[in-house]
């Protein structure tokens, strides 16, 4: 059984409020439920169901959606992947919209990576990670030897609403911004051992790898500032935390190349 509360900051009638998830894994049942609460006593306002299917809960994060209304986001882990539920209230009325009752389950939200919902782009409006549309990366994104590609949407109660399109590389603690120029017409490999990301133009029609557009290699500041290091070919993209990020530019020119500066506002370190 797990249970987790926060105060949300929402004020109703005059007193903070408590949010409360449960989850009691063995009846597959989870509610969520608000309370105000003041030197008197603690009260309970409402709940509403969520999916008590999953197997682990996230810590809740307080937020907002897109229209600025305050939202407690709930990521969830589901099988290989994860979902997120967004709780709010509708006037007096705590809901839940993206949960379905048949089946039981959030399925606008699932995706295939365990990729938690964050504020990718620090405007102070949670984003939540989707999968890719039908013609978005046509390229298998489950590969282990590719980078995923992670949609980014913001949720304003009603729809989503695409905001950046990102590679995400934690364990090196960076992602790349995917930029228009960009979508659905390349790829991105990864070489976990060597900390590297390869971005390729990718023919669909062929199915074939084209031209290297840059490589993105993370390595320690201790190995960088050696002398004949063997990263001559690099150029370094930010130094953070004893790391060094460097990347390597490819000799295609067409309208998808890239350069040094580009790069650079596309790399964002991640927390």
């Amino acid at each position: 059984h797990t249970r987790y509360g926060t105060v949300t900051g929402v004020q109703t009638c005059a007193l903070p409020i408590l949010f409360v998830l449960e989850h009691n894994k063995t009846e597959s049942v989870s509610a969520a439920k608000y309370f105000a609460f003041d030197n008197s006593g603690v009260r309970e306002l409402g709940s509403c169901n969520l999916d008590g299917s999953v197997a682990s809960y996230a810590k809740p994060v307080l937020s907002s959606l897109s229209n600025g209304t305050p939202a407690v986001f709930i990521d969830s882990v589901v099988g290989a992947g994860m979902q997120t539920e967004i709780v709010f209230l509708k006037g007096n009325k705590l809901v839940s919209p993206l949960y379905q009752k048949t089946p039981q389950t959030v399925l606008a939200t699932y995706r295939n990576e365990q990729v938690a919902s964050m504020d990718i782009n620090q405007d102070g409006v949670m984003e939540i990670p989707l999968r890719l549309n039908d013609d978005e990366f046509v390229l298998n994104n489950s590969s282990e030897s590719l980078n995923p590609i992670i949609r980014w949407c913001t949720y304003n109660g009603k729809e989503f609403k695409t905001v950046m399109y990102a590679a995400m590389n934690y364990t090196d603690g960076y992602f790349l911004e995917i930029p228009k120029k960009w979508l659905n017409v390349i790829t991105i490999s990864r070489d976990v051992e060597n900390r590297l990301r390869t971005v390729y133009l990718w023919d669909s029609e062929s199915e074939a790898v084209l031209s290297e557009l840059v490589r993105i290699r993370t390595v320690s500041d201790v190995e960088w500032d050696k002398e004949n290091n063997g990263f001559s070919e690099y150029t370094e993209i930010l130094r953070s935390e004893g790391l060094v990020y460097a990347a390597m530019y490819g000799s295609y020119y067409g309208p998808e190349k890239t350069n040094e500066a580009e790069i650079k506002k596309l790399f964002h370190l991640l927390g």
